[in-house]
């Protein structure tokens, strides 16, 4: 039987990253010298494993940028972060469409807006 792997893979927007934590610091690494074209081994500068996410998602897209996969003056960022008002507007205008289209009956809009 086969020995449980170390590290974790993830798979990002442009690449795939072996995600691995140091036991004697426990600071997070990307690893991709297993690819064919070799991108290196990456810190991720943090002990905290939500973090070394969002900061392999950003490393992902710089390798991406330095390999040509995308241009230098387009901007990938996250998508924005909503305020709760707005998320709540745009769901309510969501279920209050037409049940044609996949909205909503008014009893079921009103149960909604009960429980937000």
């Amino acid at each position: 039987m086969p020995n449980k792997p170390k590290h974790e893979v993830i798979q990002c927007q442009f690449f795939q990253w072996k995600l691995t934590q140091r036991a004697v610091n426990g600071v997070f690494y990307a690893d991709a010298r297993f690819a064919a074209d070799d991108r290196g081994r990456h810190s991720l500068a943090t002990r905290d494993r939500a973090e070394a996410l969002s900061n392999l998602a950003q490393l992902d897209r710089v390798v991406a940028k330095e390999r040509g996969l995308i241009r230098g003056d387009v901007n990938v960022e996250q998508p924005r972060r909503l305020a709760i008002h707005e998320g709540r507007r745009l769901f309510e205008e969501h279920v209050a469409r037409s049940p044609i289209i996949g909205g909503t009956k008014n009893s079921t809009q009103n149960r909604y807006r009960t429980v937000l």
